[in-house]
């Protein structure tokens, strides 16, 4: 799949993954936070708890899965950038760690409480 259409992809996924959150009760604080230890797509909030979430949007699953994507490396890059939007923002509550899983032409969407490694 070309850049851009795996950008695309991406962004759709991204929306898609607000508007599933969203219906289920969490409260969208920040998409797309970058600094220099990577990116977290989207922070929410649910209740009393902070979640920083992965989306991993594919095509169709022929490949491989979503979730196959988020090796150990993608994992620490998650936990630095969270550390440091905690950092950051000087937030002292409880916090956790969501993937949403999207297989685009299968319109199968999974949400996942997952802990980093």
């Amino acid at each position: 799949m070309a850049e851009g259409k795996r950008k695309e992809l991406g962004r759709l996924g991204e929306d898609l993954a607000c508007k599933t959150l969203s219906q289920s009760g969490y409260e969208m604080i920040e998409r797309n936070y970058s600094c220099r230890y990577g990116e977290i797509d989207l922070i929410a909030k649910k209740d009393a708890c902070l979640y920083f979430v992965e989306v991993k949007t594919k095509k169709d699953g022929a490949y491989c899965l979503p979730q196959e994507n988020i090796d150990s490396f993608k994992q620490k890059k998650i936990r630095l950038a969270a550390e440091n939007y905690l950092t950051q923002t000087n937030y002292q509550g409880e916090c956790g760690f969501l993937a949403v899983l999207i297989l685009w032409q299968q319109q199968k969407i999974e949400v996942l409480e997952v802990g980093l490694y």
